[in-house]
């Protein structure tokens, strides 16, 4: 029989002799605790975003002094440091290979062993013993629920590129992290929440063909979609099946309007727009980013968990568009796009709308807006002479060049410019319509649509990782090679 040491991670305090053919799984606590066996650990550590971060107990201690603590304690240090970190990446937004990659590299930079594994909903890091005896290893899990911060993403991006260039001691880093993840959110509620309708008058205008009428309904959705967002940081549960709630609420609201003020309107610029900050066209995008750089497992579960939330959204839409039985439903759709003035001014209300949502800081907007301008006009241009998928992948080859580029500049990050970038291009909307023809009986449309999304994302994902291969620029983080397992796929830093 084994015999597992519960040993508590903050206070040290060691005791307690389990038996077991098999060490069970600790089960999340308060603060974080860890279970040592001579081969396996398991670290429980809820989530940083939503209020109970595991790191709260364990970067809040007082910051190590080198001089005053022996080696072991230093390497504990140190991989406190690098799980702490490990959740942070994650929890803010970072894709599975990058973290990997980051992890890898801080983890060299500190002369510790570890080989990580990131998926989207938690982190395996292993931490191997000087004579590589695999007895002696460590395994810790961490779940995670995803989030996007991309303020706190790149701060967090910024300290690893200056631990492993060795410019800020251990002690220094963890006052850095620290500070980092007690940051407050760059806006408050409101501004937050004023976001969404924003969002949907100007995705309107820009993006769907819209007119201003089609963009007053959107902005009435949009109001739906925050009052429900609002609900959901209430009543918790409700969050399971925002995407599906909020689209039914916007599919009678749609409908309603329409059928009760029998002006023209279009579907794509009223519904689709005010449910956008909600459609899944980043994961798919990611997804396939992730399959192209071998993260095969991660890749498949971010994919079909994209699909989910696009059949949530169609499905959510035909429930409300039905529960308005008394609408004539026969009404055909048109849309009446708008002059070009106001299509270049729905397009500022799109980026100060999506940086918002995204927590971005305001050093970084400039770059961020110029990021998805650069995608928008080259796509456009592009596409009206050559094939759309052609004219995507130019326009995310174009934003990862850029991004690569604005990151000479000491504030700038490029996952989070190039996150901006894609963002008008990914093809969420393709994949709702593909899921609403469906619904409709429309087999071969949405099997036609969903090719499309696919081919989309792909477009993308090959764009931005020709603009690595491209650019491969001094700026690079020039980190030590690996000698660890998997050295190879980690070598190169990921676009995105």
């Amino acid at each position: 029989m084994a015999e597992i040491i519960v040993r508590d991670t903050i206070e040290g305090v060691a005791a307690v002799p389990v038996h077991g053919d098999t060490p069970s799984p600790a089960e999340p606590v308060e603060g974080s605790r860890l279970l040592e066996s001579r081969s396996t650990t398991h670290i429980a550590m809820p989530d940083l975003l939503h209020g109970e971060s595991a790191t709260e107990d364990i970067s809040d201690k007082t910051p190590i002094d080198m001089d005053d603590f022996s080696d072991a304690s230093v390497e504990l240090s140190k991989k406190r440091f690098l799980l702490n970190l490990a959740v942070a990446l994650h929890s803010y937004g970072d894709t599975t290979h990058r973290t990997e990659y980051l992890l890898g590299a801080v983890a060299d930079s500190l002369g510790i062993k570890a080989d990580v594994g990131a998926f989207p909903n938690f982190i395996l890091v292993s931490f191997l013993s000087k004579d590589s005896d695999p007895a002696k290893s460590e395994l810790h899990h961490l779940p995670i629920k995803g989030g996007l911060d991309v303020d706190k993403l790149g701060r967090m991006d910024m300290l690893c590129t200056k631990v492993v260039k060795h410019s800020v001691s251990l002690d220094e880093a963890w006052k850095e992290m620290t500070a980092i993840r007690k940051a407050d959110v760059c806006f408050p509620l409101w501004v937050q929440m004023l976001a969404y309708p924003l969002s949907g008058f100007s995705c309107s205008l820009t993006f769907f063909g819209g007119g201003l009428w089609d963009a007053g309904i959107a902005t009435l959705g949009g109001l739906v979609v925050a009052g429900l967002v609002l609900i959901g940081m209430k009543f918790k549960n409700i969050n399971r099946v925002m995407e599906f709630v909020s689209a039914a609420f916007v599919g009678f609201l749609t409908r309603v309007i329409t059928g009760a003020s029998n002006a023209d309107s279009c579907f794509l610029a009223t519904s689709i727009s005010a449910l956008v900050w909600f459609l899944p066209g980043l994961s798919i995008t990611q997804a396939v980013t992730e399959i192209a750089s071998r993260s095969m497992i991660s890749g498949v579960a971010r994919l079909v968990y994209a699909v989910s939330i696009s059949l949530q959204l169609g499905f959510g839409l035909s429930i409300g568009s039905w529960l308005a039985f008394w609408v004539n439903s026969s009404t055909p759709y048109i849309c009446h796009p708008v002059a070009m003035h106001w299509y270049v001014l729905s397009f500022f209300g799109v980026a100060i709308s999506f940086n918002i949502l995204l927590n971005a800081n305001l050093a970084q907007w400039p770059t961020m807006t110029l990021a998805s301008a650069i995608g928008l006009v080259i796509s456009d241009l592009a596409g009206q002479s050559l094939d759309p998928n052609l004219s995507t992948m130019l326009a995310a080859l174009a934003i990862g060049i850029f991004g690569n580029i604005a990151t000479q500049f000491p504030t700038q990050n490029a996952l989070s410019i190039i996150l901006s970038g894609i963002l008008v291009l990914v093809p969420g909307s393709v994949g709702l319509r593909g899921v609403n023809a469906l619904l409709q009986n429309d087999a071969v449309s949405g099997i036609q649509f969903g090719f499309s999304m696919l081919l989309i994302a792909l477009s993308i994902a090959i764009g931005l990782i020709a603009s690595r291969i491209i650019s491969n620029s001094p700026h690079r983080h020039h980190y030590t090679p690996y000698t660890m397992a998997h050295s190879s796929r980690l070598r190169e830093m990921p676009p995105i």
